[in-house]
């Protein structure tokens, strides 16, 4: 959704993506899923939501930071709540040196839509690191993540996985 291109998922379980695949179509993505495939493609412009994560089976409260991230790119002004990690919102300091306009008040993330650029920015942690890379399919120019090892941590190859879309990541 963010590097506006088309991604198609082998081997995927649909069954519990139900509560990310709806806040996404809503957004304006097409997705299709077909027996264990999944395809999502972004063929026209974002629009904004608001969004309220939570337990299961509500919209997972790991994706609020990548979520909030995406909204950047959205028509119109989003709104983000997490009701189970309220103060998970260290990566809005750095999506701000990204240029969004995004700002955090009680729980509450408000996103405005930006235009987002590169920049250094650091991981705070394992959501926010997420957010970041989000962020940086969305622009053009080279973004660097400090303390990305969170990243491979959590997310097994995510170098390599972005380079088989076409993206270019490398590890420092």
């Amino acid at each position: 959704g963010a590097a506006g291109g088309e991604i198609c998922l082998h081997g995927a379980d649909a069954t519990h993506l139900f509560s990310l695949i709806g806040p996404l179509s809503a957004m304006g993505l097409d997705i299709r899923i077909e027996g264990d495939v999944i395809r999502a493609a972004r063929n026209g412009l974002l629009s904004p939501f608001e969004l309220v994560a939570g337990p299961y089976p509500a919209l997972p409260t790991d994706m609020h930071p990548q979520l909030s991230a995406l909204a950047t790119l959205a028509t119109g002004p989003s709104v983000m709540r997490d009701t189970v990690f309220p103060d998970r919102v260290l990566y809005v300091r750095e999506l701000r040196r990204m240029g969004a306009d995004i700002r955090a008040e009680g729980g509450r993330v408000e996103i405005n839509p930006s235009r987002l650029r590169s920049a250094h920015v650091r991981a705070t942690d394992l959501r926010a690191g997420a957010a970041l890379a989000v962020a940086a399919l969305a622009v053009r120019g080279k973004t660097t993540i400090l303390d990305a090892g969170i990243l491979e941590r959590g997310y097994e190859d995510l170098g390599g996985k972005l380079r088989t879309l076409g993206a270019t990541a490398e590890t420092l």
